[in-house]
């Protein structure tokens, strides 16, 4: 597996530990988008986070407390319902915080053998997010094709014919295979 992040600082310190993907045990975590006012939020993010995770966050950033809020919301159980119900806290603290729109990005999260991927805005406008599974062309370098059990999840498709996840839903991406699911909506969780 690889996993790779190209972070333009927005805010935090440009510093080794606000370097994504932020790591716990065999979990790996990227974010690419943020949480409006997270200033404001930061401190009820935080005390969400359970006191036995809390002395592993390193970073300044709005994506490791995210990371370590799924962590604590059951994400090594099931992480489609820890991330919806991490959007939903954030976007509960940010309301409470006169914010309309909380939460903004998508998120790439894998335990070494599955990658979920998800993308979410609380205004319904979210980056790009694409994946891809055995067969789907390499439309440079002479038109390969991801072979065997490839697959990519990208922000931007680039030179790959990836489809497009939804907005509000979740690729799961495991050897050779790419399934959607709905996702977190408006931080209500699915079902």
């Amino acid at each position: 597996m690889f996993f790779s992040h190209v972070r333009a600082a927005a805010g935090p310190p440009i510093q080794q530990t606000n370097c994504h993907p932020f790591r716990f045990e065999n979990w790996l975590f990227m974010h690419n988008g943020a949480l409006a006012g997270f200033g404001s939020v930061k401190r009820d993010l935080a005390f969400a986070v359970d006191s036995s995770l809390y002395p592993h966050i390193k970073g300044t950033t709005d994506s490791e407390v995210l990371f370590h809020l799924a962590l604590t919301l059951g994400l090594r159980e099931d992480p489609v319902a820890a991330m919806a119900k991490a959007i939903q806290l954030v976007e509960s603290a940010g309301h409470e915080h006169g914010l309309d729109f909380p939460m903004q990005g998508t998120v790439a999260v894998s335990d070494g053998m599955t990658v979920w991927a998800f993308r979410y805005s609380s205004q319904q406008q979210t980056r790009t997010l694409c994946s891809a599974a055995h067969g789907a062309a390499k439309t440079a370098g002479g038109g390969q094709r991801l072979a065997g059990d490839e697959v990519a999840v990208v922000t931007h498709p680039l030179h790959l014919s990836a489809s497009a996840v939804p907005q509000g839903e979740c690729a799961v991406l495991r050897a050779g295979r790419r399934d959607c699911r709905p996702a977190p909506r408006h931080g209500r969780p699915p079902g």
